[in-house]
């Protein structure tokens, strides 16, 4: 197989962040060929200066995220730690963030923080524009880091990891469907 994969346009996702999918054949905005790997997708992601993300979380996928330029902190909660903790990464420096991770990309710079997200298995997002049902492979919170910490970390949105599994396969379906 040869081929060529370049950035998509750019889009705002639920968290807030600019994303260009340029290898993910699971997306309703992608036009790379459907078999090309359901095993890992590539995007690039833009934080702008002094923002962060929403508060999210990836119930599936391991999400592993490199830093281009500029500089990155991730404030992450995952079943292992007690209390969120903080990681900050530059250039040419990754985080692994596990499946039902609670996280939040933070820039504190002026400049743009350009990253590489690597997602495994391949990430899968169906916008409600696309089908009557939507679908994305995180879910974005409601709550503050505060609140979540009131409310002793359980999050209602990972209380069936079964049924969201199935979601997820549908969503996959519906995928291929739209794009046969």
């Amino acid at each position: 197989m040869q081929h060529v994969f370049r950035l998509t346009n750019g889009f705002v996702v639920p968290d807030e962040t600019i994303v260009y999918p340029f290898l993910n054949s699971k997306d309703a905005k992608s036009e790379i060929p459907w078999d090309v790997s359901d095993l890992t997708s590539l995007a690039v992601g833009l934080i702008a200066p002094f923002t962060s993300s929403r508060i999210h979380v990836h119930p599936i996928v391991t999400l592993i995220t490199w830093v281009i330029q500029g500089q990155l902190t991730i404030k992450m909660k995952d079943k292992d730690n007690p209390r969120p903790y903080e990681v900050e990464i530059g250039p040419e420096q990754a985080a692994l963030i596990a499946p039902c991770t609670i996280l939040q990309h933070i820039n504190r710079t002026n400049m743009v923080c350009r990253v590489l997200y690597i997602v495994s298995p391949a990430y899968v997002y169906l916008p409600s524009s696309e089908a009557s049902h939507s679908y994305d492979d995180a879910f974005v919170l409601a709550h503050d880091w505060d609140t979540l910490a009131n409310e002793d970390w359980v999050l209602p949105e990972l209380a069936d990891l079964a049924s969201l599994e199935s979601a997820r396969a549908t969503a996959i379906t519906r995928l291929n469907e739209m794009r046969s």
